[in-house]
């Protein structure tokens, strides 16, 4: 097969994150002096050591904590655009809730 070469603009990125691994205790409260325009920076890492950083807005955050305590046991999910260093720009966050899974034979724990 012969390599064909592609130039993006750029990569995009969605890490997920189980609720209970998630840092809550970094989002600001919500009426904090200053917490809507603040920015958390984050830091996830994988398992096999690849490390990147976001630093998405405190009311992003304040908004998936709304879901999250609404619907414990899901995903948070951060999205950016990949840079040099492992850094996303332009990183938002959202909570992606547990799924109802619906069947016949089907046991949830």
């Amino acid at each position: 097969m012969t390599p064909a070469d592609a130039i993006a603009r750029s990569v995009k990125v969605s890490v997920s994150v189980a609720d209970g691994d998630f840092p809550i205790a970094a989002i600001p409260p919500k009426g904090a002096p200053g917490s809507a325009k603040s920015r958390v920076l984050l830091r996830i890492r994988t398992p096999d050591g690849i490390e990147l950083t976001a630093e998405p807005t405190a009311k992003g955050l304040q908004r998936a904590l709304d879901a999250a305590q609404a619907a414990p046991g899901g995903f948070w999910v951060t999205q950016g655009k990949l840079a040099l260093g492992g850094a996303l720009l332009e990183a938002g966050v959202v909570y992606q809730p547990p799924k109802n899974i619906e069947g016949e034979g089907v046991e949830l724990p």
